[in-house]
């Protein structure tokens, strides 16, 4: 048995595809846009590229009594729970951290239920693909107004460039722009302000290959 730490993918294994080569350029090269790629996994408990290796029979003898392979080893777990164990992800977490956080997210899977990461995934997906309803305790730039004035951040990148769109004025007279405003499209079990961004275009059509980023300063 051993201990290391800061493991990183081979890029000269006999056994394993190079993550770089094989995956993280292959996905990227999918799309004139990298920022419409999202990744999700649910794995192991995440350690930071540290890892324990033990005997892999460590706690059994083989059942034919062959004792050649007593000296293999293999990735000790980095969390267990009720329905098994699970590695650390070294290979996965290092695909996914090839990308923006904004396109991934990386779950715990040691853990009874597992309806809150897959939710957690499934609004990584949302936020890609239009959902521009408002989560968290915002931050409230006007107090003395009425409602809450958020401070938020929207960005639009099409073909790898970014615009960040300014907020809006009265009469929507700088478009592209945004404004927020209240929307029963946001459940309040999610998002308790209700509130939404939306976009004004003054009649034109946004960009097939436009990815919209949204964020917003919250409290705490």
């Amino acid at each position: 048995p051993a201990s290391y730490t800061n493991c990183t993918p081979r890029t000269d294994s006999d056994y394993l595809y190079n993550v770089q080569t094989r995956y993280v350029d292959f996905l990227k090269g999918l799309k004139t846009d990298s920022n419409q790629i999202i990744l999700a996994a649910i794995t192991g408990k995440t350690t930071n590229g540290a890892v324990e290796v033990m005997d892999r029979f460590r706690d059994q003898q083989p059942a034919d009594g062959n004792d050649d392979t007593l000296g293999d080893v293999e990735l000790a777990p980095s969390c267990s729970s009720g329905t098994g164990s699970a590695v650390p992800p070294v290979r996965i977490k290092y695909l996914l951290d090839q990308f923006p956080d904004s396109q991934t997210h990386l779950a715990e899977i040691c853990q009874a239920d597992l309806s809150g990461p897959i939710r957690d995934i499934a609004e990584v997906f949302a936020a890609k693909i239009g959902n521009t309803c408002l989560p968290g305790d915002l931050v409230d730039t006007d107090p003395a107004a009425g409602g809450i004035q958020p401070q938020c951040v929207v960005t639009e990148t099409v073909g790898g460039e970014d615009t960040q769109f300014p907020l809006c004025d009265a009469d929507n007279s700088n478009t592209p722009c945004y404004r927020v405003e209240m929307s029963a499209e946001c459940d309040p079990a999610d998002y308790p302000t209700q509130l939404q961004v939306v976009i004004e275009r003054g009649g034109t059509t946004p960009p097939a290959s436009a990815s919209l980023n949204l964020t917003c300063a919250v409290n705490g």
